[in-house]
């Protein structure tokens, strides 16, 4: 979400190594060295030449005379503020993506790669003030913001410099868990945290939890990491009546469609352009909660998630006019892949306090 190369080197110290795709490469030496380090580090053991390849081979370097900027040369705050909402637009709502393609293009990261840039960018010299109340407005579950989730499959540099206007996006389904990861992380950033009273919590209000799922017939690409842990209020007091999950694009939950730009197919699904505004009614805030940074055992068939306890007692207590349901959802197709499983019927177990 930074595709600037001098904010780059100014932010990472960082730069990519040239003359490392086919059409770069001229020199016999240079074109053998490059043969070789497919053959290793890419796992091509068997390419006998790179005359095949049309895609770079990307490869970054820390810079050997460029220093992080340590307090110069940094982004504006309103800059700063954009380029975080997006990157966290771009982990929880990726876009959608064929589930077969000879040109893949993986969303791998969950939530905790957003503290990690938090933490660098304070060792990079960012007021703490602003990273911390960056950090305070997702986890309240509404921000005022000039970001939006990714429009296609490969961001381009023309939408992240587009001047949208600012709009209030929910991040309501994804507060719990960055509460919890934050409550957990929080020692080890590089500054204090000031967060309004229940954003952060102490460790015996944290725990694991594991809930198990029947046999699914969609087994495909089981090695990728485009899976997470759904919890839909399929039955809610302010509707009076059950409603089902979804049977397909969850996006249709997430996002609103009112700011829609076009319309797009993708492979047999025909999709509606969501990406532009996360605004959630107060019923759909209250109706879904997702986690993105979970562990799947395939021999039980079961999840295992860390998560605030009071947001799972929520969930866990069975009244008659509200139930929850748990599901495995991947974000690739945002399509579902398991049945529902009951929260409030005991398959949603406690294993672990923090610090146990």
């Amino acid at each position: 979400m930074l595709h600037d190369d001098n904010r780059i080197k100014d932010h990472f110290a960082m730069a990519r190594i040239p003359r490392y795709t086919k059409d770069e490469v001229d020199d016999p030496k240079d074109k053998s060295a490059m043969l070789q380090a497919m053959r290793t580090n890419a796992g091509y053991s068997h390419l006998d030449s790179i005359d095949f390849i049309t895609e770079g081979y990307i490869v970054w370097e820390q810079c050997p005379t460029k220093q992080l900027s340590r307090g110069k040369d940094l982004l504006s705050r309103p800059t700063l503020e954009k380029w975080l909402h997006a990157f966290f637009f771009k982990i929880c709502v990726p876009f959608t993506r064929p589930a077969v393609t000879m040109s893949p293009v993986y969303s791998p990261l969950n939530l905790t790669a957003f503290l990690r840039l938090i933490t660098h960018l304070a060792n990079v010299g960012y007021p703490v003030h602003w990273l911390s109340g960056i950090l305070a407005d997702l986890c309240s579950g509404t921000i005022k913001t000039t970001a939006r989730p990714p429009r296609a499959i490969v961001t381009t540099p023309e939408h992240l410099n587009a001047v949208s206007p600012q709009l209030a996006m929910s991040t309501a389904p994804w507060a719990a868990e960055l509460s919890t990861l934050l409550s957990i992380w929080g020692p080890l950033l590089p500054f204090g945290l000031t967060a309004p009273r229940g954003h952060l919590l102490a460790p015996a209000d944290i725990a694991e939890y594991s809930v198990s799922f029947p046999n699914f017939t969609d087994t495909s690409q089981l090695r990728l990491p485009h899976f997470i842990l759904a919890f839909w209020k399929s039955k809610s007091p302010e509707e009076g009546a059950t409603e089902p999950p979804p049977p397909g694009n969850l996006l249709h939950s997430i996002l609103r469609e009112d700011d829609i730009s076009d319309r797009y197919e993708l492979a047999e699904l025909e999709l509606t352009d969501l990406s532009l505004s996360l605004g959630l009614s107060q019923m759909k805030r209250d109706r879904i909660r997702l986690y993105t940074t979970l562990s799947y055992d395939c021999e039980t068939k079961s999840v295992s998630f860390w998560s605030r306890v009071d947001a799972m007692q929520e969930l866990q207590q069975e009244k008659e006019e509200e139930q929850w349901e748990a599901f495995i959802w991947r974000v690739d197709r945002w399509t579902r892949v398991t049945e529902g499983v009951r929260v409030g019927e005991g398959s949603v177990r406690m294993r672990r306090r923090w610090g146990e």
